[in-house]
């Protein structure tokens, strides 16, 4: 793993909301230096926002740390919202108040806050996706018992095969917008 060194754990988290707010839910990770897994989590939030979600996953995230006891985490997070407010060590959305206050209480435990891609979060991505689906909390400690989409992003980000995000654009209906989407992105057509 590219971002930790020996003695330090990494902590991939993720919310996911159906909605905004919606159904939400939040999972993450914890993992050696080498790949290996300490444990997993997946929750379901109930209604909230996307950012409550990946604040919630952060704050279950390092909760589980805490009961652990495990300290010098290299925390790495898909929301830049909340990446950038843990770095300022400032939360100026109230409705995160007393989720802040819990982070808070742990932030000590932190060694290094990180923004990762979506693309690099792929495991924590599957196991809020499936909170949300589960409806319910779970841990897991052992990679046998993630859920499947889960366990196939985790082989893929320990193997260092990397995860691409596909852009789908809709393709234009009828050849006057063909046209137009042509002379749009500066390719220089012959004809009508």
């Amino acid at each position: 793993m590219d971002t930790t060194e020996a003695g330090q754990w990494k902590l991939n988290v993720d919310g996911a909301s159906q909605g905004n707010p919606g159904s939400s839910g939040g999972g993450g990770i914890l993992r050696d230096s080498t790949g290996c897994i300490l444990f997993a989590f997946s929750n379901f939030y109930n209604i909230q926002t996307n950012t409550v979600a990946e604040a919630m996953a952060i704050r279950d995230g390092l909760f589980l740390c805490e009961e652990q006891n495990i300290t010098n985490i290299v925390l790495e997070s898909d929301s830049k919202v909340l990446v950038d407010m843990l770095r300022a060590d400032s939360c100026p959305h109230w409705r995160l108040k007393n989720i802040w206050a819990d982070i808070m209480r742990c932030r000590g435990r932190i060694t290094t806050i990180t923004h990762q891609f979506r693309e690099g979060n792929q495991t924590a991505d599957a196991l809020a996706a499936h909170g949300v689906r589960s409806r319910r909390r779970t841990v897991f400690s052992f990679w046998q018992d993630m859920p499947l989409e889960a366990r196939g992003a985790h082989r893929l980000e320990r193997l260092g095969i990397p995860s691409l995000r596909i852009h789908r654009t809709p393709l234009p209906a009828s050849p006057r917008q063909w046209r137009i989407a042509w002379r749009r992105s500066g390719v220089v057509t012959i004809g009508r």
